[in-house]
């Protein structure tokens, strides 16, 4: 299975899915203030994701040691993307989200969640 970003990768998407099939291929959308853990769009024909959920599970995962990595030389660069992710409040919306720094990205923490929200959807256990 391979779990990638709805928004922000369609043309490599298609080729994923051209090259792979639709079926092993799972597109998701982050939504906040979605109940549901996920929610499939038959339209869009993707997932929509629980943004905050979704990272909460990964994070816990990671700190319960759910989650095998490769040694810190080889994955440091990747690593780093997740220790830069903090959580915060928004007071207007009574709601607790995660951020990063503008210069420091997020982009690996959200390939390994995808990657893995594919790989249990696959196995029914998600």
């Amino acid at each position: 299975m391979i779990g990638v970003d709805w928004g922000h990768g369609w043309g490599m998407n298609s080729h994923l899915v051209k090259r792979y099939g639709r079926e092993r291929v799972m597109e998701f959308m982050y939504v906040a203030n979605m109940k549901a853990r996920y929610k499939w769009d038959p339209e869009g024909f993707f997932f929509k994701l629980n943004r905050s959920l979704a990272i909460s599970e990964f994070l816990t995962s990671c700190k319960n040691k759910g989650l095998l990595l490769p040694v810190w030389e080889e994955a440091k660069e990747f690593v780093k993307d997740i220790l830069g992710v903090y959580v915060d409040y928004n007071e207007r919306m009574k709601t607790m989200y995660y951020d990063h720094p503008i210069d420091r990205p997020d982009d690996a923490m959200h390939s390994i969640i995808y990657s893995r929200v594919a790989g249990m959807m696959a196995q029914a256990r998600y």
